[in-house]
């Protein structure tokens, strides 16, 4: 089993100092799924439920919380700098485990609503470098 994570994490592996696990992935595989990195929970940082009266005026990213993709991207950049061709896989966009628990508590639209906001949040985010989503798990 090769740890994507490990192996195109810059703080473990470098293209001037691949790991093991790097040189096995880009030399026998074309493809890598990101899984964890990518759900929902671990994506947004700050979900503030119930609203603080403070933020009850503020646009929905200051009450929502804020995407933070930075170790996500450094995977994806890192391994589409070794293999360009790689095809990478973003898993999942939601699932129940990992959706923000504030969810349960709204009227179906507006669930509707803060779905439909982040997936196209994600999707936008990566746009051209993760062509192939699981979207619902």
């Amino acid at each position: 089993t090769i740890n994507p994570v490990e192996a195109t994490d810059p703080h473990h592996s470098t293209p001037a100092k691949p790991t093991r696990y790097a040189r096995t992935l880009f030399s026998e595989f074309n493809s890598l799924v990101i899984e964890h990195h990518l759900k929902w929970t671990p994506l947004v940082h700050s979900l503030p439920w119930p609203f603080h009266p403070e933020h009850a005026a503020a646009p929905p990213p200051a009450r929502f919380g804020k995407y933070d993709f930075h170790h996500v991207d450094a995977l994806v950049d890192y391994a589409l700098l070794q293999n360009p061709q790689m095809h990478i896989k973003g898993h999942v966009l939601v699932w129940h485990v990992t959706s923000p628990p504030f969810l349960e508590d709204l009227p179906a639209s507006q669930v509707r609503s803060h779905l439909k906001r982040h997936i196209f949040t994600t999707m936008g985010h990566f746009r051209g470098r993760i062509r192939m989503w699981d979207v619902v798990n």
